[in-house]
C-alpha cells in the first residue's frame, strides 16, 4: 500500500538531486486514487528499468520467495549469473506468522500478509 512506502522522500530528493538514481514505486495493493505503478514486481519489470541490460549489474534485497523468482527471471532473460548479487532478509517462506507487525523508528507500521 502507499502508506507502506519505507522513506519515499528520501528516494524522492534522491533521485530529484542526482539524475543517476530513478525511484519508481511499485504497489500491489493500492488504493482505488492510486495513480503510480500497479502490479507485483517481476524481472520484466526490472529489465524495463534497465537501459542496458546486458552490462548492467543487479544488486537485490528482498524476501527469499521475491529474490528467488527475481534472480530466475533475469537467469531466464539472459543476464549473466556473475552480474546479480542479492542479500536476504526475513524468515525463510512458511515460517513467518501471518500479520505480523514491525514498528519502526519513525512510528509507521510494516504488516507481513502472507
Amino acid at each position: 500500500t502507499e502508506a507502506e512506502l519505507l522513506y519515499r522522500e528520501e528516494f524522492e530528493a534522491l533521485a530529484e538531486a542526482d539524475l543517476r538514481v530513478d525511484y519508481r514505486c511499485l504497489l500491489s495493493r493500492p488504493a482505488e486514487d492510486w495513480i503510480g505503478r500497479r502490479g507485483r514486481l517481476d524481472a520484466a519489470r526490472v529489465l524495463e528499468a534497465v537501459q542496458q541490460p546486458a552490462t548492467a549489474d543487479f544488486y537485490m534485497c528482498a524476501g527469499s520467495a521475491l529474490m528467488e523468482a527475481l534472480y530466475d527471471g533475469l537467469l531466464v532473460a539472459g543476464v549473466e549469473r556473475s552480474r546479480i548479487r542479492f542479500e536476504a532478509f526475513g524468515l525463510p517462506p512458511g515460517e513467518g506468522v501471518s500479520g505480523q507487525t514491525v514498528a519502526l523508528e519513525d512510528g509507521r507500521e510494516v504488516m507481513r500478509v502472507d
